[in-house]
């Protein structure tokens, strides 16, 4: 198999950003900790109905199909701000430390 064909199969290591709505946020995160969408629209003070809009939306957004896969992209997501964020450190860390 040559490279030019494999290539075409891995995903790109930094694919753009997604911009989420503030509200596309927030319901990612709520479904992130388990809630329904019942409990989700209680928690914002929205409806029901409006919750499955955002959750469309997030879906087309995100490229995936439902919910599991929404929360498995938003972990993804979070540990890789986790892993930035420990690599940031620790080059600070070293770049002050006293020899």
């Amino acid at each position: 198999m040559s490279s030019a064909s494999s290539s075409h199969l891995t995903p790109p290591i930094h694919a753009p950003p997604v911009q989420l709505s503030p509200r596309e946020r927030d319901v990612l995160i709520l479904f992130m900790r388990g809630l329904s969408s019942k409990l989700v629209a209680q928690e914002l003070g929205i409806a029901r109905w409006t919750v499955k809009q955002y959750s469309k939306m997030l879906y087309r957004k995100l490229g995936v199909n439902n919910r599991a896969a929404a929360v498995m992209w938003g972990a993804q997501q979070d540990a890789l701000r986790r892993d930035a964020t420990v690599q940031t450190l620790t080059q600070v860390t070293a770049s002050h430390s006293i020899d």
